[in-house]
């Protein structure tokens, strides 16, 4: 097998398997220029790379070339094929370990949440000092016994909110943002200060602008007071018989599975009820 091939090499070599490749299927009459220029087409725009060395397979009847990578391999921009002379070319690389992937993803979500490993080693209850710690080194840190904090550092960042009435990509419109933050908020276990300045961070644009205004004119607003000012500005202005009559208007369209129908109505029905004289006299 390939893999086995790579694995050898790299134990003879004494390299990383996780740092080396190897390319199989490469044309017996292929030059060694055509294939410096194929590797380099296919290759360079992603790693730096150097071969170390060729050889001939005779199982496939094709040459083979292994590779040494600059850093560890990257599997999100790894090709698992090159275009070269003959058709396609397959890279070989070391599987991904089902922890590898698991770090990977974790890693991911960290840098997508502002936060780092440690804030992960927090929520677990550790106070083992692990500044400095990536997702890869978890593996080899040693938790301690276990030891609950008082307040967890953890939290889910909120989505952002501008005020636009176009919101732009990374942007969610008011009510989705809300929604949010009203869950989040009662979920966290911080003191008012800490949520307001969270909720601040979450906003840009005038959103940003208004709450400014707010606090300068009362410092010690709660989340919820400023929730609520927000939503005289931004929240949706529809009466209770404009929502009734967008709601009693839709029809399902030619084509439409009843499904799809549903779905687009359900938030018309929503805004109708919670527009509703009734509704409002109970809040």
């Amino acid at each position: 097998m390939a893999l086995s091939l790579l694995e050898d090499w790299c134990k003879g070599m004494d390299l990383d398997s996780r740092k080396a490749l190897l390319i199989v299927g490469i044309p017996v009459e292929c030059s060694e220029a055509e294939i410096k220029e194929t590797l380099k087409a296919g290759l360079q725009p992603l790693c730096n790379y150097r071969v170390l060395g060729r050889m001939f397979r005779r199982e496939d009847n094709a040459k083979s070339v292994f590779i040494e990578l600059a850093d560890t391999i990257n599997y999100a921009m790894m090709p698992s094929q090159i275009l070269g002379k003959g058709g396609t070319w397959e890279v070989v690389v070391k599987p991904r370990s089902p922890d590898d992937e698991f770090l990977h993803r974790l890693n991911y979500f960290l840098k997508d949440e502002g936060r780092r490993m440690v804030d992960v080693v927090k929520t677990l209850g550790y106070t083992t000092p692990t500044e400095g710690i990536e997702p890869e080194g978890l593996a080899q840190v040693k938790l301690p016994v276990w030891q609950p904090v008082t307040e967890s550092m953890w939290y889910r960042k909120l989505k952002v909110f501008s005020g636009s009435t176009s919101p732009s990509p990374g942007e969610e419109n008011f009510e989705a943002w809300l929604e949010q933050v009203t869950e989040m908020m009662q979920m966290w276990q911080v003191s008012e200060a800490e949520k307001r300045r969270r909720l601040v961070e979450s906003l840009r644009g005038s959103a940003l602008s208004v709450m400014r205004v707010l606090q300068a004119n009362d410092d010690a607003m709660t989340v919820e007071q400023c929730l609520d000012a927000l939503k005289q500005i931004f929240g949706n202005k529809e009466d209770y018989r404009t929502s009734q009559f967008k709601f009693l208007q839709t029809l399902q369209k030619s084509g439409e599975k009843i499904s799809g129908f549903l779905l687009r109505l359900e938030p018309l029905l929503q805004r109708a009820v919670r527009h509703s004289p009734l509704s409002e006299a109970q809040t």
